[in-house]
């Protein structure tokens, strides 16, 4: 296995500045979060929990009864966390279709990784992987990709049956038609033990976020990941706490967005969720619906009904499992719940956290410090020789088509061809330049007049040597072609192949040895997208 860094100001997540200025540049965004994306300050947060004991024995109780399938060692950890002064570093995702994007994989090794790490410090950890379920945008979650039998994306749809309109992770899925994993998976070495892992979790008829739990058993199967399903009515009662702070406080919970809002927005940065005027922070379930509660002046509005804060609050604490927390006020949820040391996101998570920080202070006094999830390409042994021939990195493949194949056809031009573009261009430049300085002392009018040529006389030059390159390219039979297998591996949709590409197709690919290359390749000291060759 070999491991190349990118900045993450060189791939796609470039154009989120928030999250760049966060793994580079702290200083810039620190009045947002309270600790840097480090070690040191992944072990302040740990050594500051305090955990009430009555609250861990009965959140252990809950997780215990979810996760009675799972392996010997989620029982090992489970019986960890049961004990005073352990933490958890915990990530999460939705229950996509199929396990999602490969990152929800990538994310739960990053928990596990910095758990270690934490341990390795002296303090003991445990990693907490939190089922999105009640998440209720099923569109998002009711497909997956594949590359196709011939390479290029290929979409599969998950047979969705009742539910729709509630939480996504209750939505039944019946079960899933396996060919066209089997014909995607041809001939590739480790083809039997991923369709495997599949049919084990989605073959029976489930609901997407039992299926999904189903197979991230058995993808972490030996890594004591524990599992956590939040509409578990257990655990809601915990929460009572978050819920009744978000009713008692929901005016001057709104005022604080509104301000962190506008400071991020003073500070160039766009805000991630705007609530509405009269909005809070929580949503009601009500016959198998999710729907806002509005405030309406000192009121509230629940199922057309206008109740008053006490009427809230009684309901909260007689069903609070028929409320769930919007996208601000989840990550204090999940401390209030969990003895959270850090939290694992991803580029538009970190973006969210910079305003839930505000709730943090109100619902649970601390906040966890936050770490970017591992990010990777992985690049196949046809892939690297593929790269290598063209001179091409991961980088120049996250572009559009026309533009790979110019850079490949570039590469196949004779090499004293493109030498001698280049020093025509730099003579040309020479020559330009010390015209422009004598017609400058002359006439300031006429080196006006040289820039607009000497633009046209550039643009010509590159115009010339571009379709160089292209013919370059039509006279190598098989250059386009390379240039579509490239981009529909490491650029699939124009997307990252972590964010489109299911994680099954890469387990088919090289094998259940690909999660130890990966742990390996995940340290918590490098926050830099990394290619990996395999």
């Amino acid at each position: 296995m070999e491991s190349v860094c990118i900045p993450h100001g060189e791939t796609p997540a470039a154009g989120n500045r928030l999250f760049l200025d966060f793994v580079s540049r702290f200083d810039r965004v620190e009045q947002f979060f309270r600790r840097p994306p480090t070690l040191d300050s992944l072990e302040a947060s740990a050594r500051e929990i305090q955990f009430p004991d009555e609250r861990r024995a009965a959140l252990v109780e809950a997780l215990r009864g979810q996760n009675r399938a799972a392996d010997a060692s989620v029982r090992e950890a489970l019986d960890k966390l049961a004990r005073p002064g352990v933490v958890a570093v915990v990530t999460g995702q939705q229950a996509g279709y199929l396990g999602g994007p490969a990152y929800a994989v990538y994310k739960a090794l990053t928990a596990i990784r910095l758990a270690k790490a934490l341990e390795r410090r002296g303090v003991e950890a445990v990693a907490v992987f939190w089922l999105a379920t009640e998440d209720h945008d099923l569109d998002e979650i009711a497909s997956a990709w594949i590359p196709g039998p011939d390479g290029s994306p290929l979409k599969l749809e998950a047979p969705a049956g009742a539910g729709r309109g509630g939480p996504a992770g209750r939505v039944e899925l019946g079960p899933t038609a396996f060919e066209a994993l089997e014909d995607a998976f041809s001939g590739l070495d480790w083809a039997a033990e991923a369709l495997e892992l599949a049919r084990a979790a989605y073959g029976e008829p489930s609901t997407f976020g039992e299926a999904f739990r189903k197979l991230f058993e058995k993808v972490f199967e030996g890594r004591g990941l524990i599992q956590l399903d939040p509409l578990d009515p257990a655990l809601r009662r915990i929460v009572r706490p978050a819920f009744r702070t978000a009713v008692a406080e929901a005016a001057g919970l709104h005022e604080a967005l509104a301000e962190r809002g506008a400071a991020l927005e003073e500070s160039g940065y766009p805000q991630q969720v705007k609530i509405p005027e009269h909005g809070t922070l929580l949503f009601t379930i009500r016959d198998g619906r999710r729907r806002p509660l509005v405030r309406d002046g000192r009121s509230f509005v629940l199922d057309g009904r206008r109740l008053n804060e006490d009427e809230v609050l009684a309901l909260v604490e007689e069903a609070p499992e028929t409320f769930s927390p919007n996208a601000l006020l989840r990550p204090s949820v999940q401390d209030l719940l969990l003895p959270v040391a850090a939290y694992v996101g991803g580029p538009g998570e970190i973006a969210y956290w910079a305003q839930a920080e505000v709730v943090f202070g109100r619902v649970v006094g601390r906040m966890p410090t936050l770490f970017p999830r591992a990010s990777f390409t992985l690049i196949d042994p046809r892939r690297a020789r593929l790269l290598a021939k063209y001179g091409l990195t991961v980088r120049d493949c996250w572009t559009h088509r026309a533009a790979l194949e110019e850079r490949m056809g570039r590469f196949l031009v004779p090499d004293d061809q493109e030498q001698r573009f280049s020093r025509s261009r730099e003579e040309i430049d020479a020559t330009l330049g010390r015209l422009e300085s004598s017609l400058r002392e002359f006439d300031p009018t006429l080196a006006q007049a040289l820039e607009r040529s000497a633009a046209k006389i550039r643009y010509q030059i590159d115009k010339l040597r571009a379709k160089t390159a292209r013919e370059a390219l039509r006279r190598a039979d098989r250059a386009a072609d390379n240039a579509g297998e490239l981009l529909h591996w490491i650029f699939p949709e124009k997307a990252p192949q972590e964010r489109l590409y299911s994680f099954l197709p890469l387990w088919a690919r090289f094998g259940p040895r690909l999660l130890d290359d990966l742990e390996e390749a995940t340290r918590p000291e490098c926050l830099d997208h990394q290619a990996v060759s395999l």
